[in-house]
């Protein structure tokens, strides 16, 4: 299925957007495009994309890159940027980015006739150590290259046709990540005698490409040889694929820049920068959508998909249309936002506040819903015990509405009717609540600074009392026997475990051992097991010490939990996880950017947003997977499934 269009464009269009691999820290989108105004300064938008700091820069002639087809296995072995310079003069852009790169050391591939001497000169008067590689011709020139990485030590080897680049950009990923040499071969020789050492050789193309001749001669010299070849240039690319590499991809170019020559300027430069994200390289058309690499997308989800080089080198259309592919469907969109949200455990009903005095019930599958109206604003609910749970303001929050003034209410809805059991006056200014299978309540205060996290039983009788500060969101244990708590509004911000009876009584808190060690969001889930906290930054806390765990690649906007592993919900993607060892092995997409994940015995509810046109007010839509073992199709939702009747709430 693909992604839905019409209201968002998720596409980031510019120049040289990416500035940096995408961290916990940062805003991970779906797309990112790399690119400059010409191939030099791609390149170097390329190299501040991958590369905070590197000793050694490679340097390639711009007009004709030819000699850096080979230099894919040295840009990997060595991590290091490729950037292009003219034949005579090095443009004052690229000595800024080696200053950057605060780089030391620059090696130039080529002859004299490819880059002048003049450059040489120039870089060793600003104080770099200057080494040039080169033969007297492209084949000889990649031997070298090879001898300089030391990649022609290895067993392994990959031939390509020196003259038609397609096939080498195909092999550039696997050479830089793997460290295997490139050697270059015309239709039917080798020119340059592989190194006694290889015993397996990968020749990438046809035979229109690399001859019976070539294949035979290295076969009959007792090596192994492979050849991976398909219909055409796209389809060899696709078979040339790591399937382990599911994080990053790069979308480059698969057709000459040039019509008298053989010239892909920005997919000879990113081979380094394959190696550094550890991504595979697909090729496609500038302005029409590759059959082959758009039913590679059908079939496979990566986290990031980035695109090298401006609109000209691939049309943000035809990245769109190649790779947005979703496995959840929408059902309902809401034009109106939704403060916090709960769902029913069996029924396709999911319930939300608004800005205004109304929780609704709205049924995603028939788009029906229904509304209870109140004379105070309805803010955080929780749904337990076939109920819904409400809290009900009787003012705005405030630091200086003190304890002993505050005043709220919890409204009771019943689960199967939506109607209003009864609302309990509270002596509490309500933020955030929790309910156990008891029918405990406990409630987080929301005003007065230091305030109260108070118990009530069913009647709204208030049972215990303990500090805990203003406008915390609080999770309840699946064990219910302790509450976790984090702070919104103080920094650094902390985390608080409280430790309940099993009759209501709260009997004590326990402090995080960190006092802004790691830098908190305002989310917190625990895990099904109840041995692991989780917060929205991408920390995990063992339970209930909050003794850090693990840190998470990304950060994330809400979490779901099975029995034996979570999905991460961050922008338009599920990251699925193993709890057991924290690896990210699965990867689902979404219509829109996620902001809550609920489920329910059938189905997991995403809520989304999208953003229509320029304005920056949501309009939330309703998203879901079906679970296995329902009858449906869920290829991509791996985790096993046993329903205990937990409901994950969000915000």
């Amino acid at each position: 299925m693909r992604k839905f269009l019409s209201l968002v464009v998720v596409f980031v269009v510019g120049l040289g957007i990416f500035s940096g691999y995408p961290s916990k820290a940062g805003a991970v989108s779906e797309y990112y495009r790399i690119s400059g105004m010409d191939r030099i300064s791609t390149a170097i938008e390329i190299s501040k994309a991958g590369w905070e700091q590197s000793d050694i820069v490679i340097l390639a002639r711009s007009n004709n890159p030819a000699d850096a087809l080979a230099a894919a296995s040295l840009a990997g072995t060595l991590e290091a940027p490729i950037l292009l310079t003219p034949t005579d003069s090095l443009p004052s852009i690229v000595f800024q980015e080696l200053y950057r790169l605060n780089a030391s050391e620059v090696i130039i591939l080529g002859g004299t006739a490819a880059i002048s001497g003049d450059i040489d000169k120039a870089l060793k008067k600003e104080g770099y150590f200057v080494e040039r590689v080169s033969g007297s011709n492209r084949f000889e020139t990649a031997a070298k290259i090879n001898k300089v990485a030391g990649t022609d030590k290895n067993t392994q080897a990959i031939v390509v046709n020196g003259y038609t680049v397609a096939d080498a950009i195909s092999a550039s990923s696997a050479a830089a990540i793997n460290g295997i040499p490139i050697y270059l071969a015309t239709d039917n020789k080798l020119p340059v005698a592989l190194p006694d050492n290889v015993k397996e050789v990968t020749i990438y193309g046809g035979e229109k490409v690399i001859g019976k001749s070539v294949f035979n001669d290295l076969k009959n010299k007792g090596l192994n040889v492979t050849r991976l070849a398909g219909a055409n240039r796209y389809q060899t690319n696709i078979m040339s694929l790591d399937d382990s590499l599911k994080e990053n991809v790069l979308i480059v170019r698969g057709t000459s820049v040039s019509k008298t020559k053989e010239d892909y300027p920005d997919a000879v430069t990113a081979s380094g920068l394959a190696k550094i994200l550890q991504a595979n390289m697909i090729l496609t058309n500038p302005t029409k959508v590759v059959p082959e690499a758009e039913d590679h997308f059908a079939s496979n989800r990566y986290v990031n998909i980035i695109v090298i080089g401006g609109e000209s080198a691939v049309s943000s259309d035809v990245a769109w249309e190649t790779s947005a592919f979703v496995d959840t469907d929408i059902q309902q969109f809401v034009e109106e936002k939704m403060i916090d949200t709960a769902i029913h455990p069996t029924k396709p009903i999911v319930y939300y506040t608004n800005t205004r005095k109304a929780v609704k019930a709205l049924n995603y599958e028939t788009g029906e819903v229904s509304t209870i109206t109140f004379d105070l604003k309805a803010e955080s609910i929780y749904f337990a015990n076939n109920k819904l749970y409400v809290s009900l303001l009787k003012g705005e929050h405030s630091s200086y509405w003190w304890e002993e003034d505050q005043e709220g209410a919890i409204a009771v809805i019943h689960g199967e009717t939506f109607t209003l059991e009864k609302q309990i006056d509270i002596k509490l200014d309500p933020f955030d609540i929790v309910v156990d299978s008891k029918g405990f309540m406990y409630v987080a205060s929301g005003s007065g600074q230091h305030s109260n996290l108070n118990s009530y039983d069913a009647n709204g009788n208030l049972l215990s009392s303990d500090w805990i500060y203003q406008r915390t969101y609080i999770e309840l244990a699946p064990g219910e026997d302790k509450i976790y708590a984090v702070d919104t509004v103080i920094s650094p911000r902390d985390l608080t475990v409280y430790h309940l009876s099993g009759d209501g009584i709260i009997t004590g808190n326990s402090d995080s051992p960190y006092h802004g060690d790691f830098n908190l969001e305002t989310k917190i889930r625990v895990s099904a097991d109840g041995n692991f906290v989780f917060n929205s930054s991408g920390h995990v806390f063992k339970a209930p010490s909050l003794e850090i765990h693990e840190e998470l690649k990304y950060n994330f906007t809400d979490v779901l939990f099975y029995d034996n592993a979570f999905y991460l919900g961050r922008n338009g993607l599920l990251l699925g996880h193993s709890i057991e060892d924290f690896e990210h092995y699965d990867t689902l997409s979404t219509h829109g950017d996620v902001q809550t994940l609920l489920q329910n015995k059938n189905d997991i509810v995403i809520v989304t947003h999208f953003y229509e046109d320029d304005s920056t007010v949501p309009i939330t839509g309703i998203e879901i997977k079906k679970k296995q073992g329902d009858g449906s199709t869920a290829p991509n939702l791996q985790i096993p499934y046993e329903y205990n009747g937990a409901i994950t709430n969000g915000f």
